[in-house]
């Protein structure tokens, strides 16, 4: 079964070069190698004005209907940071644009690099099948140039359908680091603000270790993919580092996509296009803001 075929993506527009923006900041060559060999995208997608997350996920959902059709599902999760007014959430506006069955059942949730997989958590205990949505523009939370972000986030949305028949949650596992959050946060009308290090070190002392338990517990089990959130060049080498005593394979588009925060893993999903048989399984472990992280083991009924 190709996983893929059940998730519908969908980027920023305006496709910008990351060495290009580098260098119209005057910044010295040398640096901006240095700056691309840690942030790792070469490229990255932006919204238009036109754009946001709702179009975005629209896009998505219109790309998933070219793979799948009919499209049956009875809830509707709707993951952003980036809703596309403050309230009521993107998924009454989706549904409604989209003119779905009023007896949906509803759910938005802010949440960030671990959105997708807190979303799949959360349709694993619902009846019936779900459409997970995923879509943050964070392009339009950075107002001015910022070498810890700019050359990172990336624009985009990804429509995935949970299909109880094809898929089932074995276990889940999640964290966070209180007090955490000035780490990694924007204010409204302010710029996007990272502070890099300590965004790596709770990676390192908190994620990886939870990861790696996480991995042994399981390790009896047919693991074919572990599908990683991408959030740098840095942290997607520091981790196939630390993991190499698990041969499984561990998929990165981060040179290609950037980090399209709670989009990341699906649309690496479709990048990867594995083809997975019954019985097998992979892990998706997503990081970052909060800061947390959030991880499942799923196993592939139908190959």
């Amino acid at each position: 079964m190709f996983l893929s075929n059940y998730i519908g993506k969908a980027h920023g527009s305006k496709i910008l070069s990351v060495r290009e923006m580098l260098e119209q900041q005057k910044i010295d060559p040398k640096l901006i190698d240095a700056i691309i060999n840690k942030t790792g995208a070469e490229k990255l997608y932006k919204c238009d004005d036109n754009e946001d997350t709702l179009t975005l996920s629209i896009k998505a959902y219109d790309n998933l209907k070219e793979k799948v059709n009919p499209i049956n599902f009875s809830n509707l999760i709707y993951v952003t940071e980036n809703p596309k007014i403050q309230f009521p959430g993107n998924a009454f506006l989706f549904a409604s644009n989209l003119k779905f069955n009023e007896d949906l059942n509803l759910i938005d949730i802010n949440s960030g690099c671990s959105g997708f997989v807190d979303a799949i958590k959360i349709a694993k205990n619902l009846e019936g099948n779900t459409l997970i949505v995923c879509s943050e523009t964070y392009s339009k939370n950075i107002k001015s140039f910022n070498r810890s972000t700019s050359p990172i986030f990336s624009d985009g949305a990804s429509v995935f359908l949970f299909n109880k028949k094809k898929i089932s949650v074995h276990d889940t596992l999640s964290g966070f680091k209180q007090n955490s959050f000035n780490d990694l946060y924007s204010k409204h009308n302010e710029n996007v603000y990272m502070h890099g290090s300590k965004v790596f070190s709770f990676t390192s002392s908190k994620v990886l270790p939870s990861l790696i338990n996480f991995l042994e517990k399981h390790k009896q089990k047919n693991i074919k993919k572990i599908f990683l959130h991408q959030g740098s060049k840095v942290v997607c080498d520091f981790f196939l580092e630390k993991l190499a005593n698990f041969k499984v394979d561990k998929p990165s588009n981060i040179k290609y996509r950037g980090n399209s925060v709670s989009s990341t893993i699906p649309i690496l999903i479709i990048d990867d296009n594995y083809d997975f048989k019954s019985n097998e399984f992979f892990v998706i472990c997503g990081f970052g803001v909060g800061l947390n992280f959030s991880i499942a083991l799923i196993g592939v009924k139908d190959g």
